[in-house]
């Protein structure tokens, strides 16, 4: 998600008008309006005047280059190779594995793109996963990814050879992906 969109989620969630933001940092309604359509890009200061203004604070946080949840899933989606899409999947792991605590929330903030119900599932899975091993809250996107509950799919065999239940973490379990967890440390 943007910045513009950010803030401009955050201004509407605290009910405030664009007009009553614009008057807080000293710019007219029309050019907060321009900001979160994504019709003007903003200036650093006006970002951050804007966030101040909302009780937000603007932050640039270092992933040290590597891709996001979004970014894996666009992958996946652009790619018909299963081995391609299956070692986005464990290179998805081994991205938040890798990551501090920070980084870990900026790869996971933004919802991917919708590829399928399992796909969607596996990736929502394997987030929560691993930012619960970090004593991080699960994403809203991610909670919404319910999968198939009685599904038993992997992206090896498609559910024609399910694991033992036991050796499926119970986040990918519970949304039919299963995948156990050595697969996704090793594939």
């Amino acid at each position: 998600m943007s910045v513009s969109a950010q803030l401009a989620h955050i201004r509407r969630a605290k009910g405030m008008t664009a007009a009553a933001l614009a008057c807080r940092i000293g710019t007219h309604a029309s050019n907060i309006y321009a900001i979160e359509t994504g019709r003007r890009d903003p200036r650093s200061s006006t970002t951050g005047a804007a966030a101040h203004a909302l009780g937000a604070r603007v932050l640039v946080i270092d992933t040290q280059g590597r891709a996001s949840a979004r970014d894996i899933a666009e992958s996946i989606l652009l790619s018909e190779n299963s081995t391609v899409r299956i070692q986005a999947l464990v290179q998805l792991v081994a991205n938040l594995q890798a990551s501090d605590l920070l980084a870990k929330a900026a790869l996971t903030i933004d919802p991917p793109p919708a590829i399928s119900v399992e796909w969607d599932a596996a990736i929502a899975g394997t987030v929560e996963i691993e930012l619960a091993r970090a004593g991080l809250r699960t994403p809203a996107w991610a909670e919404r990814a319910t999968g198939n509950p009685v599904g038993r799919w992997d992206p090896w065999t498609a559910g024609r050879l399910a694991p033992d239940a036991e050796d499926v973490p119970e986040p990918l379990r519970r949304r039919g992906i299963w995948i156990t967890a050595d697969e996704l440390a090793s594939a």
